[in-house]
């Protein structure tokens, strides 16, 4: 088949009609799991995807840019009861201070921060932090949770 030389490119076509808005991200909360054996005493630094730090700093995750969250519900559960006398202060921390908090004392094997929230921003520093109090057991295994809402 012959074929002529191409010729000069026409006019701008006019702009089209705009799509159909995209669907929402999930509504879901997002939860924040992890589990570690704190220290007996003094204080314990957690990542929010886990593992003891000697510091805060080390502990420290940043939260993402994006919507507006919000943290609840902290809930922890630890393998065995601290015993009489002794305690577990346990602190979901924005910014190295307390955001969501709970204790597990005496024959108690968990705890839940109930109704309480933390508005979370672009850029803040979270973590979990244990401090024991008396002479918990040594080796005690313990889990957090915490709901991350939009």
């Amino acid at each position: 088949s012959l074929r002529g030389a191409t010729g000069p490119q026409g006019p701008k076509g006019d702009r089209g009609t705009p799509g159909a808005a995209g669907t929402s991200g999930s509504s879901a909360p997002a939860l924040l799991l992890t589990s570690t054996v704190p220290e007996s005493a003094g204080d314990t630094f957690i990542g929010v995807s886990g593992g003891s730090f000697g510091s805060e700093t080390g502990a420290q995750s940043v939260v993402p840019a994006g919507t507006a969250l919000v943290a609840r519900d902290l809930t922890v559960q630890v393998q065995n009861a601290p015993g009489v006398g002794s305690a577990y202060a346990i602190a979901f921390r924005v910014n190295g201070t307390d955001g969501l908090a709970c204790t597990i004392a005496g024959t108690a094997t968990s705890c839940s921060s109930g109704t309480a929230t933390k508005p979370l921003a672009a850029g803040d520093l979270i973590d979990y932090t244990v401090t024991a109090t008396g002479t918990p057991p040594v080796v005690n295994r313990m889990g957090f949770g915490t709901r991350v809402v939009f």
